[in-house]
């Protein structure tokens, strides 16, 4: 997921670090003197372009102080901020789930073609058609036709999905980019990129 887009921003993903030596600038927590009990912890003003490694470490320990005096004044207890994290973990786990599933969309290479042609024009030449023309955008290793008879699209039901299985993603999004919004025998197509495991196993269904 590292530099993958979603919503306008880039995420950065790196291993987090659990237990274990600290770093040469972490040590510096260990030789901190403990706040005494019941202090507010003072404002720290950095007088100098370059912060060192003991006044970061000094930052992070009034930023802790000042969590846990917020905590203590509105009688949140530590159970219940575990428990709070544990409720933000779910919604947390289902937001990764979304980007995995955008990130295997993201990186298909199928790409569905919608409005191509009418159901009544379905044939079997169409196939070798959109072989044909899609192999000036890479390998092509399978077509499949497909009718959405539950789909109603102006005065016609039924919807024809053409997909095209590329060899790599990078023909399959070359392909969307030129076909999306092309005329073809008078009627404006849409292209879009679709998970490979549901085209493996026969779901067209989107």
């Amino acid at each position: 997921m590292n530099n993958f887009e979603l919503g306008g921003l880039i995420l950065h993903v790196g291993k987090a670090v659990i237990g274990g030596p600290l770093s040469e600038g972490m040590k510096a927590i260990d030789k901190l003197p403990p706040l005494p009990a019941g202090t507010t912890p003072p404002q720290t003003i950095s007088t100098s372009p370059s912060v060192t490694a003991a006044a970061a470490a000094v930052k992070a320990q009034n930023a802790a102080a000042k969590i846990a005096a917020d905590l203590a004044a509105r009688g949140q207890t530590a159970v219940e901020s575990v428990a709070q994290e544990e409720n933000m973990s779910i919604s947390a786990s289902q937001r990764y789930s979304i980007m995995q599933k955008l990130a295997r969309a993201e990186s298909s290479p199928v790409v569905m073609i919608r409005n191509a042609v009418a159901p009544a024009e379905v044939d079997e030449a169409l196939q070798d058609e959109f072989q044909e023309e899609c192999s000036n955008y890479g390998k092509v290793n399978k077509v499949a036709v497909h009718i959405d008879s539950e789909e109603i699209t102006e005065n016609e039901r039924g919807l024809v999905k053409v997909f095209v299985q590329f060899e790599d993603g990078s023909a399959a999004e070359k392909a969307k980019d030129k076909l999306d919004g092309r005329w073809f025998g008078g009627r404006r197509i849409s292209a879009t990129l679709f998970d490979l495991k549901k085209f493996q196993t026969g779901d067209y269904s989107t």
